[in-house]
C-alpha cells in the first residue's frame, strides 16, 4: 500500500510453465506492477438505466457525524443516498431528492442533504442506506466523524 493506491507486482513471460530455454530471448519474462486505487476490489455498480440497493439494518457508532462514500460515477454518472428508518420509512431530511448530487470520482467523499452531512440527528437507532446510481460503482461506504468535510472533493 502506497497512499490511496495499492501496488500488485506479477511476472509475465512468453512462454507457458514447465517449458523454459534460457538461451532464447523471447522466453525471457518481466515483472509488471498493476497500481489500483485503495479499496476498489468490489463495488455495486448500476449502468445508464440506473439502479438501487438497500442495506440491511445498521448501527452506526454513537460518534458517527457523517457519511463517505468511496465512488466512481464515471463521467456522466451520479448517486443519491436516501436513509430509512428501521421500519422502512424515509427519514425527513434525508430523502433522495434531499441529497446532493454524487458525480465524482472519490476516495472519501462526504454525502450531504441541501448542503448538510451531519448525521447527529440519527444518532440512537437503526437505519438502512437506500443508494441510488447511474452508471456509478459503489465501492465502500463508512460513518465518520467529521461531518464539517462535507462535499470535499
Amino acid at each position: 500500500r502506497h497512499g490511496d493506491e495499492v501496488f500488485q507486482y506479477y511476472m509475465g513471460q512468453g512462454t507457458t510453465h514447465g517449458i523454459f530455454d534460457p538461451h532464447n530471448p523471447d522466453g525471457v519474462g518481466q515483472v509488471f506492477r498493476l497500481v489500483q486505487r485503495r479499496d476498489r476490489f468490489i463495488a455495486a455498480a448500476a449502468g445508464s438505466k440506473g439502479g438501487r440497493f438497500l442495506t440491511p439494518l445498521l448501527q452506526p457508532h454513537p460518534e458517527a457525524r457523517a457519511l463517505e462514500v468511496n465512488i466512481d460515477c464515471q463521467g456522466l454518472g451520479e448517486a443519491f443516498v436516501q436513509i430509512r428508518d428501521a421500519a422502512g420509512r424515509p427519514l425527513p431530511g434525508f430523502l433522495r431528492e434531499d441529497c446532493d448530487p454524487i458525480d465524482l470520482n472519490q476516495l472519501r467523499h462526504v454525502v450531504t442533504w441541501r448542503g448538510q452531512g451531519d448525521l447527529a440527528p440519527l444518532r440512537g437507532g437503526p437505519i438502512r442506506l437506500e443508494f441510488f446510481l447511474r452508471s456509478a460503482r459503489l465501492y465502500t461506504f463508512a460513518f465518520g466523524r467529521d461531518a464539517n468535510a462535507a462535499g470535499r472533493r
